[in-house]
Formats: structure tokens, sequence, C-alpha cells
């Protein structure tokens, strides 16, 4: 019997079969009331959104130091990192994904101070 991979693999060319573009791991885990209320102030006063608790990106990342330690020769040809995950909210579920990044030995996610501050750099060609 064979045991399912926990990833998938995508490739927007079929010629360029080598290539992986997209590499999706998806965890097994379920996190329950994983969202909370951010409150952000502005110059015009203050801005509300709903964003994944620390405790959770804390959780996905640990399992993810796992999973590309173990799929190394997967995770360093993939050109773009993505995670999959289920949550539920109010008794709906919901499958949730984002996008990491590995940067000196770390997993970093856009919400991540670090790679704000390198996407900025990038634009501002620094």
């Amino acid at each position: 019997m064979s045991k399912k991979k926990p990833y998938t693999i995508f490739r927007y060319s079929w010629w360029k079969f080598w290539r992986i573009d997209v590499l999706e791991f998806t965890l097994p885990t379920a996190y329950q009331e994983a969202y909370e209320e951010v409150e952000r102030k502005t110059l015009t006063g203050s801005e509300y959104s709903m964003e994944l608790s620390n405790w959770v990106k804390d959780d996905i990342r640990e399992q993810l130091i796992d999973l590309v330690l173990e799929h190394q020769e997967v995770t360093i040809n993939a050109r773009k990192l993505h995670v999959r995950f289920r949550t539920s909210e109010h008794g709906q579920q919901y499958i949730d994904g984002m996008d990491f990044y590995l940067r000196d030995g770390g997993i970093y996610f856009d919400s991540d101070e670090a790679i704000k501050r390198e996407k900025l750099l990038n634009k501002l060609g620094i």
C-alpha cells in the first residue's frame, strides 16, 4: 500500500516537467476559532480586519519545519511554497491557505514583519 504524500506539485508548463512552479503542503490539522479581529490605527481613524492568530501561525510553522526537512528534494526546487489547512468558525468549515518562505533556516509568512520589510525593500529597488 502506498503512502499519500503530504504535498501537491503544480506545473504550469507541461513541457518544463522538471520545474515545480508551486509546491503546496496540506496539513491534517483543523483549527477552531483561528482568527482574531485586529485593529490598525490610520490617519482617518481605525481599520479592522480578521487575521490568523499567532498560535495558529506558530503551529503551522512547527508542522512545516518537519515537512520541509522530510521533503527537501522537492522543496528546494519549488519556485513558490504554499500551505493549506482547515479552519472552523462558528460551526462552518473552511479550507484556507497561504504562501510561505524559507529564509535563514526559518519559515515566514506574508504577515511576518521580515517578509513585509523585504517586499518593501524590493519595491524600492534596494
